[in-house]
């Protein structure tokens, strides 16, 4: 930027950050004010997003068990299905015999 001087703070330190005189120093006050002032809504949002992560795992669970039960059932009806094919099958033999 021309026209405006730059200094160095914490340069004893080790540290080098460059702000701005005058001005700049206003909208970097600012701009630490606002994000400090955030700093609620950022933990609130957070906190949010791991209750839904742990909703979420829950809910893959109980899917999970949904479909190991519907499958079950669906074994169960194919099952049940073929032995009623084979004894309708035998029953047809032997009136097919008489």
């Amino acid at each position: 930027m021309r026209g405006r001087a730059w200094r160095y703070r914490g340069e004893e330190a080790g540290r080098h950050e460059c702000a701005p005189e005058g001005a700049g120093e206003r909208r970097l006050g600012d701009t630490r004010a606002r994000l400090c002032s955030s700093y609620p809504i950022w933990e609130d949002f957070i906190s949010k997003a791991v209750k839904l992560q742990s909703q979420l795992r829950t809910t893959v669970v109980a899917v999970a068990a949904f479909l190991d039960a519907f499958q079950k059932v669906a074994d169960l009806a194919t099952s049940t299905r073929g032995e009623q094919m084979e004894e309708m099958q035998r029953c047809l033999r032997e009136r097919g015999r008489s």
